[in-house]
This record gives structure tokens, sequence and C-alpha cells, in this order.
């Protein structure tokens, strides 16, 4: 498998214009959420494209729909504190 084409995947594309309009709408986070929310959304859409770059260099195609099966890479099933009512 040759480790460029990951970048050809529409599933990466649109997780790079997913971190690219968290990163923009980010900026509109009042100043005390830097470090706090803002951060940490940000982390998680990089993860998406990031993970599947990660992915698609292990090797092989199964190898790389195993690692996108994988629980590393699964939504995780938290509830973000933002959205909870005892926030």
């Amino acid at each position: 498998m040759d480790g460029k084409n990951f970048r050809g995947l529409k599933v990466w594309q649109l997780g790079m214009q997913l971190a690219e309009e968290v990163y923009r709408l980010s900026q509109q986070f009042p100043k005390h959420e830097v470090y706090g929310l803002c951060s940490q959304i940000q982390r998680a859409a990089v993860s998406i494209p990031a993970n599947i770059a990660e992915g698609h260099a292990i090797g092989s195609t199964k190898d790389f729909a195993r690692f996108l099966e994988s629980p590393k890479v699964r939504w995780p099933s938290w509830k973000p504190t933002c959205c909870s009512p005892n926030a």
C-alpha cells in the first residue's frame, strides 16, 4: 500500500476539513476556554485524519481496515462535559 494514498480517501479529506473548521470556530471561544474545552475539541478533530494516516502506514489493506475498526479509533462513549446538565 502506497504511503501517500490516504490523502485520496474521502474520509481523510473530510476529517481535514472538519479539523480546519473546528480550529476556525474555536477561535471564537472565550479566552478562558483556550486550554480547556477549546484544546480538547481541537485535539479530537485532528485525531480523525491523524488516525487514518497512522493506520494507512501499517501496511496492507486488510491491516488498515482492522486498524480503523479497532477501539482505539472508535467514537468515545463519554458525554462531553459541556453538554452535561450538571456542568
